[in-house]
């Protein structure tokens, strides 16, 4: 019968051995870093060049929206857009999906 690792084999520098068909140490770790860089470095920025993507950031540039901004409520220009969701909200009731206030 096969006996856990001991600490003798840890201190010597051996890894513990995966079982059959299972990924070796730390591969599904590398795996998930590998992924959130991709996602991250790759299809993000992609994703940003799409037209109807880029007109939304632009949008939001050009009223001052700041995208690293933690709560919106912090923004120079959320009254102004607060105003505008009132206005749109009064002409239209069912605008955004909202139930009335």
């Amino acid at each position: 019968m096969r006996q856990p690792p001991s600490i003798n084999s840890a201190v010597s520098g051996i890894a513990p051995i995966s079982a059959p068909g299972r990924p070796a140490p730390g591969a599904r770790l590398l795996l998930a870093l590998v992924a959130i860089a991709t996602i991250w470095l790759v299809i993000l920025p992609a994703l940003a060049q799409v037209s109807t993507v880029r007109t939304m950031i632009d949008r939001h540039e050009a009223h001052g929206v700041d995208p690293s901004a933690k709560f919106y409520s912090e923004l120079p220009a959320m009254p102004m857009i607060s105003q505008r969701v009132d206005e749109i909200r009064r002409a239209e009731p069912a605008a955004f999906g909202l139930r009335q206030p």
